[in-house]
């Protein structure tokens, strides 16, 4: 997920894996306060994450939005990747289960637009499931959402291992949205974001 922004980011100074805890302005500029108890000032910030945590940065520089994205509740979601020698049998590229069943949405990974290489699926764990779950450890959510996949393909894809083993899934706490605002995001012109 984070190889476009890596590319767009090539001939940009970016510092990679630097958790930023609080954004405070500097002139016509940010001062990002970082995890490690440095600062870094930046000409424009863009923040791309969960509603929870835009609320935190942005309370003491823009409180209006962060009133915004306190309103917004989002829910977790568990995200397994797996890979198979052959072509699972089964026309379907995508579908979508119900909010009980631990499989909410499953796709063929080679169905998306210029994908290549071995048959691999996406799986993501139902919204209520991933709730329930979500401190469940990676290797037993990826054995549960592989079940659901065998489940709903039938014995005969039940019969395939994954090329490589699953190394459990990938948890994150906030990617859907469960109540927006009510307003949508406009932008900062007015604190000077751009």
């Amino acid at each position: 997920m984070n190889a476009p922004l890596r590319q767009m980011a090539e001939e940009l100074p970016v510092q990679w894996g630097a958790r930023v805890t609080q954004l405070s302005r500097q002139g016509p500029g940010w001062r990002l306060h970082l995890e490690t108890g440095t600062t870094v000032e930046v000409d424009a910030v863009a923040l791309a994450l969960p509603a929870e945590q835009a609320a935190e940065l942005t309370v003491s520089v823009a409180p209006a939005m962060a009133a915004r994205a306190r309103s917004t509740k989002t829910m977790p979601c568990w995200t397994v990747m797996a890979a198979f020698a052959d072509r699972l049998p089964t026309t379907l590229d995508c579908w979508r289960g119900d909010d009980g069943e631990p499989l909410g949405w499953a796709a063929r990974n080679g169905s998306k637009p210029a994908r290549t290489g071995p048959e691999a699926w996406v799986l993501q764990a139902s919204p209520g499931w991933s709730s329930e779950n979500l401190e469940a450890p990676e290797d037993e959510v990826a054995s549960t959402l592989l079940r659901a996949l065998w489940d709903r393909l039938g014995t005969a894809a039940a019969t395939r291992s994954p090329v490589r083993p699953i190394a459990g899934g990938t948890r994150d706490r906030a990617p859907r949205v469960r109540a927006p605002s009510g307003t949508p995001n406009t932008g900062w012109a007015c604190v000077g974001t751009g």
